[in-house]
């Protein structure tokens, strides 16, 4: 074996025992861990406003929202009444949205939805309705729905805790309650 060939060996050698021992020093893909900061804005300044209507006294609707006729609701006074659930506006300038929601929590006896989506124009204001079926509850009943947002360019969720009211329905009279009748005259 000559000199040159010896020397090829040892080269090629060190080469394989380096790239044994220190890797390739190359990699296709990295994890790294890194804190995510969400900004979450007011409803003045959100570009999807929520506001529930049976919250009663939490505040004032956003103008779009009363100015739209949405800043109330009707009690649930019979099984299966469809009625409004949250009211929501799009702040967006130029795209319209399409909003949904589902129910991830509600009291046992209070069955409500499914919810019909609504779309949104540019600017506009809108409601989420459903059926509701109360059960034996009486009085403001808080539900947790999911509420998605979205158009080609966004989808947003947001976990949204909503009041529906329940009221139980004035009785109907019975064929002798209604027959009878007392008047008073005062003389």
């Amino acid at each position: 074996m000559t000199v040159g060939r010896r020397l090829l060996w040892a080269v090629i050698g060190a080469v394989v025992l380096s790239a044994l021992v220190l890797g390739t020093g190359g990699f296709s893909t990295a994890s790294i861990d890194r804190p995510v900061a969400v900004t979450v804005s007011d409803h003045d300044r959100s570009l999807v406003t929520l506001w529930d209507p049976g919250a009663g006294g939490d505040g004032q609707p956003p103008k779009r929202i009363a100015s739209a006729g949405l800043n109330g609701e009707d009690p649930v006074t019979s099984d299966g009444q469809t009625t409004r659930i949250v009211a929501v506006q799009n702040r967006f300038s130029d795209r319209s949205i399409t909003v949904d929601a589902t129910v991830e929590e509600s009291p046992p006896s209070v069955d409500v939805g499914p919810f019909e989506p609504v779309v949104l124009g540019a600017g506009d204001a809108g409601a989420l309705r459903a059926p509701v079926d109360c059960g034996d509850s009486d009085g403001p009943v808080d539900v947790t729905l999911e509420v998605t947002a979205s158009n080609d360019h966004f989808t947003g969720v947001i976990s949204y805790e909503a009041t529906v009211v329940c009221a139980t329905p004035d009785p109907t009279p019975t064929p002798d309650e209604a027959s009878t009748t007392t008047e008073t005259t005062s003389g």
